[in-house]
């Protein structure tokens, strides 16, 4: 649109509204005005040309907000960036990564050819795109990959709610099989307030796994006010209600069939889906050596660069802004507090030789505790560190290892140890580069690159 063109429809809409302008504030009523500008918009105002085009109450409403805000020069439209001013390299770019992976936002697209370095940063506007793409039939109802709707409840402050689930997108290699796949675990946990989320990828839907990916939030951003589950096994288990119990969380599961409640979760795990499955595939596909320690890695810097840093479209701030700018206090715990939380409980029955087993292990306690029903609390994972003992609720003498088969208990090993055409882009292979010349350049200037 040329500039004569804009100062031709600048005039027209101050034709309209000048009926009104003419009186200074205060003179009209609310009913006078809003007479006057109805007989406006049909048309009925006397010395007043028709514009051959419907105008309603509200537009003139905003012609005249826009005139008293800014004069006439307010009236005139806005120049907006249409497809044809935009190279169309870069909009050919964005249209090859929608179709190699229609399920991929244009945020994301648009944030891949930059940090790429295919397009300058600020030339591609998500509107221009979109244009673009509706053009070319690409948009997500055209393609047919509609989101589904969430619920809009939010807590009220930041660790007030962390919904906690499970989520089955991925296969990995089967490091036990070569030639095989085996299903990963990602059990993910979100602040309900800020949207702000720790995950993690396991082999196994687990106990075990449940309790280090909770472990790993609690160690991060500290311990929630209370948690929301749903009700499978490893979620309604007694061991989590101690493990909640012991650092003062209050457990809560949705009803049985009635998932309303963690459609944020749900959001979330359809974001993984468009966002990180795809490249992770991809990268899996081009046999990168994705193992489940990589896969991770990947994720945490995903989750930390790019989910955790992008403005949600409910709470409209990135989580982790509006989780740091909440004010609200966050409470730690000791790493021995926390240790101590998530200790295996179970009772054994003493044999009259003072001995008990724990997986094939055998332990021995005090003369007096022979015969006797005990409670033992232990790390599964690293039975090394000892077997505390109690009865009748007191703590006695810590058992001595008599013989030992295991280092951890069955079930627990390696659990947590794990710490179209194609474009030739991948935005966690992106990501990775970015973090590893971002932590090369820390260590640089660590050893006295700022004293050259």
């Amino acid at each position: 649109m040329t500039e004569h063109e804009r100062e031709q429809i600048a005039n027209q809409r101050l034709q309209l509204i000048a009926p009104i302008i003419k009186h200074p504030d205060g003179v009209l009523s609310r009913g006078q005005r809003y007479e006057i500008l109805n007989q406006i918009a049909k048309g009925e105002f006397p010395g007043l040309s028709k514009t051959g085009e419907e105008i309603g109450v509200r537009t003139l409403e905003r012609y005249l907000k826009l005139f008293r805000e800014g004069g006439k020069e307010a009236l005139k439209p806005m120049q907006r960036a249409r497809s044809n001013s935009i190279s169309r390299s870069y909009l050919k770019a964005a249209v090859d990564l929608r179709k190699e992976n229609p399920s991929r936002s244009i945020h994301l697209i648009i944030t891949m050819l930059e940090e790429s370095g295919r397009v300058p940063k600020g030339i591609l506007k998500p509107s221009t795109v979109y244009d673009y793409f509706t053009k070319e039939k690409l948009t997500r109802p055209a393609l047919g990959t509609k989101n589904g709707h969430y619920t809009r409840y939010g807590a009220m402050h930041r660790a007030e709610i962390l919904q906690g689930d499970v989520h089955y997108t991925l296969k990995l290699p089967d490091p036990s099989q070569p030639g095989r796949e085996k299903q990963v675990y990602l059990f993910a946990w979100l602040d309900d307030f800020s949207r702000l989320v720790c995950g993690r990828f396991y082999w196994k839907e687990s106990r075990p796994a449940l309790e280090d990916s909770l472990k790993k939030w609690i160690l991060t951003y500290g311990v929630p006010e209370s948690c929301y589950v749903d009700n499978g096994a490893v979620y309604s288990s007694h061991y989590m209600n101690n493990i909640c119990s012991s650092l003062g969380i209050q457990l809560h599961h949705s009803r049985p069939y009635r998932p309303a409640g963690r459609g944020k979760c749900e959001k979330f795990f359809r974001f993984v889906e468009s966002s990180f499955k795809y490249e992770a595939e991809l990268l899996i596909k081009q046999d990168k050596n994705i193992t489940l320690e990589k896969l991770n890695d990947l994720f945490a810097i995903w989750l930390d660069r790019f989910y955790n840093r992008r403005k949600h479209s409910a709470t409209k701030q990135a989580p982790i802004s509006r989780w740091e700018s909440c004010e609200y206090p966050i409470r730690k715990v000791s790493l021995e507090t926390l240790y101590e939380a998530f200790l295996y409980q179970d009772s054994r029955s003493v044999s009259k030789t003072g001995i008990f087993s724990v997986d094939t292990n055998e332990y021995e306690v005090e003369p007096f505790l022979c015969g006797k029903k005990i409670d033992v609390r232990y790390d599964p994972y690293d039975l090394s560190r000892g077997i505390q003992v109690y009865y009748e609720g007191q703590r006695y003498q810590d058992a001595k290892p008599a013989k030992l088969h295991r280092h951890s208990k069955k079930g627990f090993d390696n659990e947590h140890i794990e710490v179209a055409p194609s474009t030739g882009l991948n935005f966690l292979e992106q990501l990775a580069k970015e973090e590893i010349a971002k932590r090369q350049s820390m260590n640089f200037s660590a050893v006295g690159g700022n004293e050259l």
